[in-house]
């Protein structure tokens, strides 16, 4: 997955030269990608199954900052040779069991169709990358209808 990371430096250890202690230092370098979740997003996740929890927070990873992403054939490669690597298996999911989870994720309201073929929301009650456009974008869906005050 790209996007911005930072090195963060540690102490490992401590060295002695000439009977004094130095610190010992290394580097990890950490994502700096985020997502927020919202307090609803846990009965949401509750009900999915693993493979359909795994889909969805890839999908969170993914989104633009609209929450925003297209379903293709690159996503599903981007997906299937992400959790290859995850999950050590060449073949982790089948297209068949990605489009099964993007139907559950409609159907549970977690994606949110945007109108134009293979174009999805997050639905951004559980998720966000921006909390600006998150407002924004909760006022445009429920003014079409597409969300409903539960």
């Amino acid at each position: 997955m790209k996007g911005r990371s930072k090195k963060i430096t540690y102490v490992s250890g401590v060295s002695t030269h000439d009977g004094i202690n130095w610190p010992m230092r290394e580097d990890i370098t950490v994502s700096m990608r985020y997502v927020m979740r919202f307090g609803r997003s846990l009965a949401l996740t509750a009900v999915l199954t693993k493979t359909e929890n795994l889909f969805l927070m890839f999908l969170t990873e993914e989104m633009g900052e609209d929450n925003l992403f297209k379903y293709s054939a690159e996503l599903r490669e981007k997906f299937t040779l992400y959790m290859s690597s995850v999950l050590n298996k060449e073949q982790p999911f089948s297209e068949r069991t990605m489009k099964n989870c993007l139907e559950r994720l409609k159907e549970e309201k977690a994606l949110i169709s945007a109108g134009k073929r293979g174009w999805y929301y997050v639905n951004p009650i559980y998720f966000a990358k921006c909390l600006n456009e998150r407002e924004r974008l909760i006022k445009k869906l429920a003014e079409k209808k597409l969300l409903k005050n539960d």
